[in-house]
C-alpha cells in the first residue's frame, strides 16, 4: 500500500484531527495529528473496535449524535460537518449456549447457512475440553444505545428456544 502512497501508522495514538478543505494546499481533506506529528489523509481507517465511532468524531468535534429517527434522512448519521459524514454505529452481541451433560453430538464443525437478519448462523463448535458449544446468534440491541458500555452482555436464557431451530 505504501507504494501506491498510502501511510501505514501502526501502533500510534490518534490526538485529534480536523476536517480541511479540498481546495487548500494540503492533499487531503482530513488532518489528524498522531503522535505529535500531522498526516493529511484522503480517506481514514479507524480500527478502535467499539470505540470507533468515538474516535471518528473526535475528528468532528463540534458534531452532534443523532440519538432517534426524526423523520429526515439522516437518522443513519451520528456525526455530520459540511460534506464529512460518520455513519452511526449500530451494535449487536453473539451469544453462546453450551451442552451440557452429553457427550458431543458431532465429530466435526457444523457450519450452518447465514442468517438473512445478519451474521453466520449457529455454528456447532467442539471446544478444547470436548464440549459442545452453539453461537454464536446475532442479537441486534436497542438502536437508541449509543455508549458501548451501556450494553448488558448477559445472556437471556429465553434466546435459547431459537438455538433450538438452529
Amino acid at each position: 500500500a505504501e507504494e501506491h502512497g498510502a501511510t501505514l501508522a501502526l501502533h500510534c495514538r490518534v490526538e485529534g484531527g480536523r476536517p480541511i478543505h479540498i481546495n487548500s494546499e494540503d492533499k487531503g481533506s482530513i488532518m489528524l495529528d498522531v503522535d505529535g506529528s500531522e498526516i493529511s489523509c484522503d480517506n481514514v481507517v479507524i480500527c478502535a473496535g467499539l470505540a470507533t465511532d468515538t474516535v471518528a468524531s473526535s475528528i468532528l468535534s463540534s458534531s452532534t449524535i443523532a440519538k432517534e429517527d426524526d423523520g429526515s434522512n439522516n437518522s443513519n448519521i451520528a456525526h455530520h460537518e459540511g460534506d464529512f459524514q460518520i455513519p452511526r454505529q449500530y451494535y449487536a452481541k453473539g451469544n453462546y449456549f453450551k451442552l451440557e451433560n452429553q457427550k458431543a453430538p458431532f465429530s466435526r464443525l457444523i457450519y450452518p447457512l447465514p442468517d438473512p437478519k445478519g451474521g453466520l448462523g449457529v455454528h456447532a463448535t467442539i471446544d478444547l475440553t470436548g464440549s459442545t458449544r452453539f453461537g454464536p446468534d446475532v442479537e441486534w440491541l436497542d438502536k437508541d444505545i449509543i455508549d458501548p458500555e451501556d450494553i448488558d452482555m448477559d445472556v437471556d436464557p429465553n434466546r435459547s428456544e431459537s438455538f433450538y431451530a438452529a
